[in-house]
């Protein structure tokens, strides 16, 4: 059965990435295909299958049975057994249990943190592998505006020495931008193994090109409407850990044992039976239940404080990456309805106009040079300002909307 369970989960991943291959890596189908396939939520999914199922027990001791036999002298033999049941106080009965079924929430919500965590990350890893292979597809178009500009500037190298070191240093940026587009390379190549590793596919798997998409919106207070599944988490462990600090108050309260013996009739001894109801002490040894009392006491506060910690981090954080994709949406905002439009413009007269000395030649690679210089600018903005959201979108609970 696991085997074609295996087998099928296989074979569900490859459809999928045939899927991906034929239309290109968008979005949306990569962050679900995160969210079914990903180890780490695999994991935290198993530990809530645990807490679950600890909580769903009552924490009793089983009872216990013997059976004996006595022996007299005279030969004769009796046969006899008991059964005992130990039951702790029923107070501690009923604290245990709810705080075992506060941790499975807590465990539930944490679950939730996680998946929040996991899609940040992955929709971050979308857009460097986007990203990546945008500035290569710049770079490209940079290099071959610098090869026309070189044609051009080869025309006056032999009359005036001043364009041949223009030349010169035009080669020289040439080359450079090889270097450029070695590095961006590489970048696209890390983006690719990341993504496989959080599709949970081989790092051999063929990844295909990304699909750009839509700017995302930049998220309002009636989005953030309840608190997040990490702070819900920690508010849950801190009422588990109140849970446990009101049993460990009552273990100076006794535990019950109950006995029945029933023994078999020998010559000497006539067959009896015997009930027996037995308590611990535990004030004779207050030292124990003192320090269990203080240990659940501590833990309890530390509980609280990370708590608040939490809460400090989580607004700052929610406030600072907001501020950030607010300004970054304004300076992209900027670059793409004022500063590309006019360089546009810019380029399509400079096109029609032959650079006769250095100065216009000057002109005339700074005018070509400057819509690729845009654009690189316009893609760090804009990766910079999707970052920022998908940091905002840690801090989704599970009811508000998402996109």
């Amino acid at each position: 059965m696991r085997l074609l369970t295996g087998i099928i989960s296989i074979i569900l991943v490859l459809f999928g990435h045939a899927s991906f291959a034929a239309d290109g890596l968008r979005l949306q189908e990569f962050l679900k295909s995160v969210q079914a396939q990903n180890l780490d939520l695999k994991m935290e999914q198993a530990k809530l299958n645990a807490a679950e199922a600890g909580s769903s027990a009552v924490n009793i001791p089983p009872p216990m049975v013997s059976f004996s036999k006595l022996t007299e002298k005279e030969g004769s033999a009796a046969q006899g057994f008991e059964i005992s049941q130990t039951v702790p106080f029923p107070g501690k009965i009923v604290k245990n249990k709810s705080s075992r079924n506060l941790e499975a929430q807590a465990q539930k919500a944490n679950v939730s943190a996680r998946q929040n965590d996991i899609l940040s990350e992955a929709k971050q890893a979308f857009y460097e592998y986007w990203a990546a292979f945008e500035k290569i597809r710049i770079l490209r178009q940079k290099k071959d505006i610098l090869s026309k500009h070189l044609q051009l500037a080869r025309a006056g190298i032999r009359s005036d020495s001043t364009m041949k070191l223009h030349y010169i240093k035009t080669e020289s940026d040439l080359d450079l931008l090889d270097n450029d587009l070695e590095v961006a390379n590489q970048v696209l190549e890390e983006g690719r193994l990341k993504i496989s590793l959080l599709m949970n596919l081989p790092s051999a798997t063929k990844i295909p090109d990304p699909e750009e998409p839509t700017l995302s919106p930049l998220p309002t207070d009636t989005d953030f409407k309840s608190d997040p599944p990490q702070l819900q988490a920690s508010q849950l462990e801190l009422q588990s850990f109140i849970a446990r600090e009101s049993a460990a108050k009552q273990s100076w309260f006794p535990d019950f044992t109950f006995t029945y013996k029933e023994m078999g009739a020998t010559q000497m001894m006539p067959q009896y039976s015997e009930i027996m109801v037995g308590m611990t002490l535990p004030f004779l040894f207050p030292w124990d239940s003192s320090s269990e009392e203080k240990k659940s006491s501590s833990e309890r506060l530390e509980s609280e404080l990370r708590l608040k910690k939490a809460q400090l981090e989580i607004n700052l954080s929610k406030t600072t990456s907001w501020t950030r994709a607010r300004s970054l949406k304004n300076q992209l905002t900027t670059i793409e309805e004022k500063l590309i439009p006019k360089a546009h413009r810019r380029m399509q007269i400079v096109q029609n106009i032959v650079p006769r000395d250095m100065e216009s030649l000057q002109d005339h690679r700074e005018t070509m040079e400057a819509l690729s210089d845009l654009e690189l600018k316009a893609l760090d903005l804009r990766l910079a300002y999707e970052k920022s959201i998908s940091e905002l979108e840690r801090w989704k609970s599970t009811g508000d909307s998402n996109e």
